[in-house]
């Protein structure tokens, strides 16, 4: 018995007693390996392959379908023909994969568009918190919290809390849902509540202070703060929302505004001072701080690699180096800048004059929409969801393959 060299076939010889299992065995092996040239190349161009024969990858498998019958009912021979026809195959798709990947390396998606697909109303009030974990969107109105089907924009769950306090930002991690909260009375509160996210049932609250929280954002184990008047920066954990640390600025800072964090520093801009802070992020103290400019109230601040960006109320975007402290690029929307989101190698902005969408490298403006004048953005899942006054505003994330990466 001799055996093929890619698949293992049995090849009887001569001399060999003739079994029928011997048979079904190639059989099964064969009909496996089709099995998977086909769901090979589903997600491949199978008409534009072209084997050296001259036939596309659809056409040899019509011909094979064609010649091949019952494949039990095949003689050797014809069988070992199959065989190369499937090692041909297979060669040809091996090599297109490869010059696929290739060239995916070096294609840059920009060029993108966002299509308004549906708009829901939910009252004339300001929508301050917006989260979209690819499953459900959250959305906070006042004091209350809804939980959104995104198939059929119906509620499946709302928290309402004390008619006093007013829901600022939403963060969420797999399991919680995180709100901040203010009030204009001078009555201790607490900053934060977390939330089941199954239920919106809350799971813990923080403790109840004086201090009013404007903007937060997260790690994997804290929760980071802002407040505006009485400029604290605070850092709470997330398994029971106690705090961890604490830091009042001075006066000259003014209004604390956006605040953003990664693996080092926690980053934050106040109104007086106009420029971006950075704080250990273990202790709050106080570490450097980048360079001061008249533009610069940042109401929104993210982090990305090696940069930070910020966008002011004055509508000016900023991009600046960590590790030098400088202003690389810059762009000036001519609104208020309310929410910035890093979303596969793009910057999506919203503003008061709409939404747009930013390459990262030099902040040049790929896409502009000024269907809403947005006060949060959240994307995922090529799902971007932005909230105004009225309501929340769905819209397709479309992007085009707009040339190759210089090298």
């Amino acid at each position: 018995m001799k055996y093929t060299g890619n698949y293992n076939l049995k090849k009887p010889e001569g001399t060999d007693t003739v079994n029928i299992e011997d048979f079904n065995d190639n059989a099964d092996i064969i009909d496996a390996e089709l099995k998977k040239l086909n769901d090979a190349i589903k997600d491949l161009d199978a008409d534009g392959i072209t084997l050296p024969d001259g036939k596309t990858i659809s056409e040899k498998f019509e011909e094979i379908e064609t010649e091949i019958g019952n494949i039990e009912e095949l003689d050797t021979d014809t069988k070992l023909s199959l065989v190369a026809a499937i090692n041909e195959i297979n060669q040809a798709l091996v090599a297109h994969k490869a010059d696929y990947a290739k060239d995916k390396q070096n294609l840059t998606f920009t060029n993108p568009d966002l299509v308004l697909t549906n708009s829901y109303y939910f009252g004339d009030t300001q929508k301050n918190g917006l989260v979209y974990d690819g499953n459900f969107l959250y959305m906070s109105d006042r004091n209350k919290v809804y939980k959104i089907n995104i198939d059929d924009f119906t509620i499946v769950a709302t928290f309402t809390d004390d008619s006093r306090y007013t829901i600022g930002q939403l963060i969420s991690d797999d399991n919680y849902l995180y709100i901040s909260l203010f009030a204009s009375t001078s009555t201790p509160i607490p900053c934060i509540r977390k939330l089941n996210k199954s239920n919106l049932s809350v799971a813990s609250t923080s403790p109840a202070l004086t201090i009013r929280a404007n903007d937060m954002c997260q790690d994997a184990n804290f929760i980071y703060i802002v407040t505006t008047t009485q400029r604290y920066i605070e850092k709470y954990s997330k398994s029971n929302l106690a705090l961890s640390a604490s830091v009042q600025l001075d006066t000259n800072v003014g209004n604390l505004k956006g605040i953003a964090v990664d693996s080092e520093y926690v980053y934050t801009s106040g109104a007086t001072n106009k420029c971006i802070q950075m704080f250990n992020k273990n202790t709050l103290e106080y570490y450097n701080q980048f360079p001061s400019s008249t533009s610069m109230e940042a109401r929104a601040i993210i982090t990305d690699n090696n940069y930070v960006y910020a966008g002011s109320a004055l509508g000016v975007i900023v991009k600046y180096n960590k590790n030098t402290r400088q202003i690389v690029s810059q762009y000036d929307f001519k609104n208020t800048i309310t929410d910035m989101v890093i979303y596969q190698d793009l910057l999506y902005v919203s503003s008061l004059n709409g939404l747009g969408i930013f390459n990262l490298s030099d902040l040049s403006l790929l896409f502009r929409s000024q269907e809403v004048e947005a006060s949060r953005v959240t994307i995922n899942n090529d799902k971007l969801y932005a909230s105004d006054y009225s309501g929340v505003h769905e819209f397709e994330v479309l992007k085009k393959i707009f040339g190759k990466k210089v090298v």
